[in-house]
């Protein structure tokens, strides 16, 4: 009798030293740090923010906060980096914005990156968008940059650019001149207003738009 009841003393120690070693689990936070965009850069329109983190047991899920509010989680890493676009196109020009992220693992261990900080370029307000045919003679202004080209814009008329205007296009967006019908574009900046044609995704990657091209029906402007 006394032999049966030190086994099943045994038998329950070991039961709860087993249960606490599973109460502890993973207590080892991931670890996880923010690429792109770069601490301090100038950004505007579409924010590509990049982060690549780590964990012992598996990263779940990382979380991107922006001015200390939760804007995406992604969940579906390459390469162990996660991905967010921020919709930046709506800030001030010149206003500063932090960036952090923070990644997760199946512990519910929290691991958080540095804190960024980024600001609107100037000229990065909404400003205004363009789409379609130009069949008439259209000027764009400098004063409500940025000009946003969201789909492909052919232009069968006369375009002139203000100096100092900012075209931003869209990914694989671009201006099509004198293809069907004639058409002109005139854009004649200054050495102090100079005009800027750039990708509307921050930061731009070289062939992120389809440029500028001229077909045979070209007129002088």
């Amino acid at each position: 009798m006394i032999k049966r009841i030190t086994i099943i003393s045994v038998m329950i120690l070991g039961f709860v030293f087993l249960s606490g070693c599973e109460l502890l689990g993973d207590t080892e936070d991931p670890t996880v740090s923010i690429t792109q965009p770069a601490d301090n850069a100038v950004v505007s329109g579409t924010v590509e923010i990049k982060a690549t983190a780590d964990d012992n047991e598996g990263v779940t899920k990382v979380e991107f906060y922006v001015d200390g509010d939760l804007k995406g989680t992604d969940n579906s890493a390459a390469d162990s980096e996660y991905s967010y676009s921020w919709d930046a196109s709506g800030e001030d020009p010149g206003s500063t914005h932090t960036i952090q992220a923070k990644a997760y693992d199946e512990a519910e261990n929290v691991g958080e990156s540095s804190v960024i900080t980024v600001t609107i370029a100037e000229g990065a307000g909404p400003g205004m968008e363009h789409c379609g045919t130009i069949s008439e003679d259209e000027t764009w202004y400098a004063k409500d940059n940025p000009h946003i080209v969201t789909c492909g814009v052919k232009v069968e008329a006369t375009l002139t650019l203000e100096p100092g205007v900012i075209v931003k296009f869209n990914v694989d967006k671009g201006l099509r001149v004198g293809y069907s019908n004639p058409g002109a574009l005139v854009a004649d900046g200054t050495a102090d207003a100079v005009i800027t044609f750039t990708s509307n995704v921050s930061p731009p990657s070289p062939g992120d738009w389809d440029g500028i091209a001229f077909g045979d029906e070209n007129i002088d402007p």
